[in-house]
């Protein structure tokens, strides 16, 4: 049995989906391959794929493209690629390794050469994405001869003809890959693959992994529901580009020297390879978990309430939806975890998490702005302020964005803004209603002027969504202040609020300060808002589901009955 087949025995025996990250050889570093495999298979991964670099890519998007190029330019070709592996496999015997690429690299090396290279190297499957099956039996016969497995793309776009040819000579499993066009591209439609998926199974009996467009924990997870294993590639490349260019900034730094300076020394501190962003992207059904390691007594296991002060269960709380079951306070909660509790948890998929935040401004106040975009990154796993999902609440298509407020307060930058006019573009593309999750503390000051150019950005797009005739829905929650109150906060066409809510500009504090005057009681709370008009209505998060898909049907002019 080979090591794939008997990692996915293993996996099954014990009721777990496989987890397989893809990398480029390479990338980011020429000799940084090895210490990042390894330190993927510490954080879970079942099966690793290793992407080759090559310079005509027609499968692959921007991110792994760049990430090709950046390896070739370093000199890195298929015999590198077999040298990372031989010092992965004395690091670690058991994790299977796939071999990812194109035709023109392995047959420029020698297909025989490979194969048996590949061997003794200590490669377990090999993908080879422009190899059809119908033009390829003689060198899969070659892959089953020196005990390799061969593994088969399919698409959405595959024919029947095409399906039964892979199920008829796939082994080690099948790689479907989600979306039509490119890696990194596009969202993913998780009832799509739910239908495909068994009638890959019903062709063949080795597993089936998916691909392509999964970036976050939530749409692994949802992925994990329909098949055996999730391949995430382009997320994690984005990710360790971006710890690669803090590690070489920092390391400049701590040489006393300039980022462009001719000297350009060998950094080894700040090569090291580092996990904790993989195991946050990670969804806990899928990462290994070792029994040995668990703690007896968890940490956060229990909560005061600070508004009854009744201590409570924590895994209570989050059952209801972070609201205090003996007062009806209203806890903070994550951008994923209300958009979870709010939308469907069919077809749901993620709209601008390709847009990430850059330091145009190289603003430093006391710590530079990627540094804290870092710990911020580390502290919440999401990569800015804002998620954007498009799905459904009670079977009403829609499209949602949400704040993270741990996220840096919540603060709304550029990638705020752009994220939150393509989720408008994409509800007036769809011709589906917008709502919008707000908690944040205003602009973000690292940005400047771009951040408050948002501003008027996002009410821009509203505008576009109106004239379209589309509902738009505002939620403000606790806390609701600055650039985002000023602009499209309230601007819906119902503007609701939850109980208790801060909503407001300047802070109490900051305005009793200026008038010199002690505000009324409950300033700038929900309950005062709604009695000065500002509001329409306050829902208990509980009764947000239902109430918010009755008020779109209704703007909408459809039937109640249409709620599901």
């Amino acid at each position: 049995m080979s090591r794939i087949a008997a990692t996915f025995t293993a996996l099954q025996a014990r009721g777990r989906k496989a987890l397989i990250p893809y990398v480029t050889a390479g990338d980011p570093y020429a000799d940084a391959t090895a210490d990042i495999m390894v330190a993927m298979a510490k954080a879970g991964a079942d099966v690793i794929e290793l992407g080759v670099p090559f310079s005509d890519p027609m499968a692959d998007g921007p991110v792994i493209q760049k990430a090709s190029e950046r390896a070739l330019a370093r000199g890195i070709g298929m015999p590198q690629v077999l040298d990372a592996v031989r010092a992965f496999r004395q690091r670690d015997e058991r994790t299977p390794v796939v071999l990812m690429g194109y035709a023109n690299p392995v047959e420029r090396y020698g297909v025989d050469r490979f194969v048996v290279d590949a061997k003794a190297a200590g490669v377990d499957g090999v993908l080879v994405v422009d190899y059809p099956p119908e033009e390829c039996e003689a060198f899969a016969a070659t892959l089953r001869g020196a005990g390799l497995d061969m593994i088969f793309l399919l698409a959405p776009t595959s024919t029947e003809q095409r399906i039964r040819d892979v199920g008829r000579m796939a082994s080690g499993y099948v790689y479907y890959v989600s979306l039509k066009g490119v890696t990194g591209a596009g969202h993913l439609d998780i009832a799509a693959v739910a239908d495909m998926v068994p009638r890959i199974r019903a062709t063949s009996s080795v597993p089936v992994g998916v691909g392509f467009g999964i970036r976050d924990a939530a749409t692994a997870r949802a992925v994990a529901q329909v098949a055996d294993a999730v391949v995430i590639g382009s997320r994690l490349i984005q990710l360790l580009e971006a710890e690669a260019r803090e590690g070489w900034q920092r390391g400049c730094e701590a040489a006393g020297l300039h980022r462009r300076d001719p000297r350009r020394p060998r950094l080894v501190k700040a090569r090291r390879v580092r996990m904790s962003w993989l195991e946050k992207l990670l969804p806990p059904k899928i990462q290994h978990t070792d029994p040995a390691e668990r703690r007896v007594v968890p940490e956060g296991l229990w909560i005061k309430c600070p508004s009854c002060e009744t201590v409570l269960y924590k895994t209570d709380l989050e059952q209801n939806i972070n609201v205090c079951p003996k007062c009806g306070h209203h806890h903070r909660i994550g951008a994923r975890a209300r958009l979870d509790a709010f939308l469907d948890p069919e077809g749901r998929y993620e709209i601008g998490q390709e847009v990430l935040p850059v330091d145009a401004l190289k603003f430093k106040d006391s710590k530079k702005y990627p540094q804290r975009l870092k710990a911020a990154l580390e502290a919440t796993g999401e990569t800015d302020a804002m998620v954007v999902v498009g799905g459904a609440v009670m079977s009403v298509p829609i499209v949602a964005a949400c704040f993270e407020f741990d996220f840096m307060g919540g603060s709304m930058g550029s990638v705020v803004g752009e994220r939150f006019v393509r989720g408008v573009e994409a509800a007036v593309e769809q011709k589906v209603p917008f709502v919008s999750f707000t908690a944040t503390g205003g602009a973000r000051m690292q940005e400047g002027l771009l951040s408050l150019l948002q501003m008027a950005k996002t009410n821009a797009a509203l505008t576009r969504l109106a004239k379209a005739r589309l509902p738009y829905i505002s939620v403000l929650t606790d806390p609701t202040m600055g650039g985002v109150s000023a602009s499209f906060a309230f601007v819906g066409d119902v503007v609701i609020a939850e109980p208790k809510a801060l909503i407001g500009f300047a802070g109490p504090r900051v305005i009793e300060n200026t008038v010199r005057e002690k505000l009324p009681e409950g300033f700038q709370r929900a309950e005062f808002l709604i009695g000065t008009g500002a509001l329409d209505m306050i829902f208990d998060r509980r009764e947000l589901r239902p109430k918010v898909a009755r008020l779109l049907a209704m703007l909408q002019r459809h039937s109640a009955d249409a709620i599901a």
